[in-house]
């Protein structure tokens, strides 16, 4: 998963012409909402395994 993430963070921005400015930011707003689920998915792992944590404790 870590080799993932910073595998998505070290993505370099393609080089375009001015003309494809608009691609390129979509482009990069895609990036963002894919490391956005990566991250919530990550957050409910941790979540999950915290309340199973819990339920361990409590008893």
């Amino acid at each position: 998963m870590r080799k993932l993430l910073s595998l998505i963070f070290s993505l370099k921005k393609p080089k375009v012409k001015p003309l494809n400015q608009l691609s390129v930011i979509s482009y990069q707003l895609s990036v963002i909402s894919y490391q956005l689920s990566v991250i919530s998915y990550q957050l409910s792992v941790i979540s999950y395994q915290l309340s199973r944590w819990v339920e361990l404790n409590i008893r």
